[in-house]
Protein backbone atom coordinates (compact mmCIF):
# COMPACT_ATOMS: atom_id res chain seq x y z
CA UNK A 1 0.00 0.00 0.00
CA UNK A 2 2.97 2.58 0.68
CA UNK A 3 4.73 1.62 -2.21
CA UNK A 4 1.74 2.35 -4.45
CA UNK A 5 0.73 5.82 -2.81
CA UNK A 6 4.38 6.66 -3.18
CA UNK A 7 4.49 5.61 -6.93
CA UNK A 8 0.90 7.81 -7.73
CA UNK A 9 2.69 10.64 -6.03
CA UNK A 10 5.61 10.65 -7.96
CA UNK A 11 3.83 10.31 -11.11
CA UNK A 12 1.71 13.17 -10.20
CA UNK A 13 4.94 15.59 -9.44
CA UNK A 14 6.84 14.65 -12.41
CA UNK A 15 3.34 15.28 -14.46
CA UNK A 16 2.97 18.72 -12.73
CA UNK A 17 6.77 19.35 -13.06
CA UNK A 18 6.07 18.56 -17.08
CA UNK A 19 3.22 20.80 -17.46
CA UNK A 20 5.03 23.81 -15.45
CA UNK A 21 7.90 23.36 -18.33
CA UNK A 22 5.44 23.56 -21.41
CA UNK A 23 3.90 26.63 -19.99
CA UNK A 24 7.47 28.36 -19.42
CA UNK A 25 8.51 27.60 -22.68
CA UNK A 26 4.77 28.48 -24.49
CA UNK A 27 5.68 31.97 -22.73
CA UNK A 28 9.19 31.76 -23.23
CA UNK A 29 9.19 31.15 -26.75
CA UNK A 30 5.65 32.76 -27.61
CA UNK A 31 4.31 29.86 -28.84
CA UNK A 32 0.87 30.87 -28.71
CA UNK A 33 -0.54 33.75 -31.46
CA UNK A 34 -0.49 36.78 -29.86
CA UNK A 35 1.67 36.13 -26.96
CA UNK A 36 4.63 37.89 -27.03
CA UNK A 37 8.30 36.14 -26.92
CA UNK A 38 10.10 36.97 -23.50
CA UNK A 39 13.42 37.77 -23.65
CA UNK A 40 15.94 39.43 -21.44
CA UNK A 41 16.52 43.43 -22.47
CA UNK A 42 15.04 43.94 -25.73
CA UNK A 43 14.74 47.65 -27.84
CA UNK A 44 12.01 46.27 -29.61
CA UNK A 45 8.60 45.31 -27.95
CA UNK A 46 5.23 44.38 -28.39
CA UNK A 47 3.23 45.53 -25.86
CA UNK A 48 -0.21 44.71 -27.07
CA UNK A 49 -1.98 43.23 -29.90
CA UNK A 50 -5.47 42.98 -30.72
CA UNK A 51 -6.71 40.50 -33.73
CA UNK A 52 -9.24 42.47 -35.48
CA UNK A 53 -10.74 39.37 -37.44
CA UNK A 54 -9.47 36.35 -38.61
CA UNK A 55 -6.68 38.34 -41.39
CA UNK A 56 -5.98 41.52 -39.63
CA UNK A 57 -4.41 42.79 -36.62
CA UNK A 58 -3.57 46.19 -34.78
CA UNK A 59 -0.28 45.95 -32.81
CA UNK A 60 1.40 48.72 -30.49
CA UNK A 61 5.17 48.38 -30.36
CA UNK A 62 7.91 50.26 -28.19
CA UNK A 63 11.25 50.95 -30.13
CA UNK A 64 14.04 54.22 -29.39
CA UNK A 65 11.64 55.99 -27.11
CA UNK A 66 8.54 55.84 -29.03
CA UNK A 67 5.23 53.86 -29.58
CA UNK A 68 3.81 52.55 -33.19
CA UNK A 69 0.45 51.08 -33.58
CA UNK A 70 0.59 49.50 -36.31
CA UNK A 71 -2.04 47.14 -38.41
CA UNK A 72 -1.10 44.43 -40.12
CA UNK A 73 -2.99 41.82 -42.90
CA UNK A 74 -2.93 40.85 -46.05
CA UNK A 75 -2.12 43.93 -48.22
CA UNK A 76 1.06 44.49 -45.26
CA UNK A 77 1.86 46.61 -42.35
CA UNK A 78 0.87 50.38 -41.99
CA UNK A 79 1.48 52.44 -39.74
CA UNK A 80 -1.53 54.21 -37.78
CA UNK A 81 -0.02 56.12 -35.44
CA UNK A 82 3.13 57.12 -33.33
CA UNK A 83 3.95 58.87 -30.21
CA UNK A 84 6.48 59.25 -27.76
CA UNK A 85 6.41 57.60 -24.57
CA UNK A 86 5.23 59.29 -21.69
CA UNK A 87 5.54 58.47 -18.20
CA UNK A 88 2.19 57.68 -17.13
CA UNK A 89 1.36 58.52 -13.23
CA UNK A 90 -1.46 56.73 -11.88
CA UNK A 91 -4.15 59.08 -9.73
CA UNK A 92 -4.10 56.65 -6.68
CA UNK A 93 0.00 57.15 -6.57
CA UNK A 94 -0.20 60.65 -7.00
CA UNK A 95 -2.24 61.31 -3.99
Amino acid sequence: MGQEFLSVFSVLFIMLGLFGLIAWAVKRFGLLPGLPKTTGSRKLKMLESQSLDGRNRLTVVEWRGHQYLVGSGPSGVTLIDKSEIIEYQDEAEAH
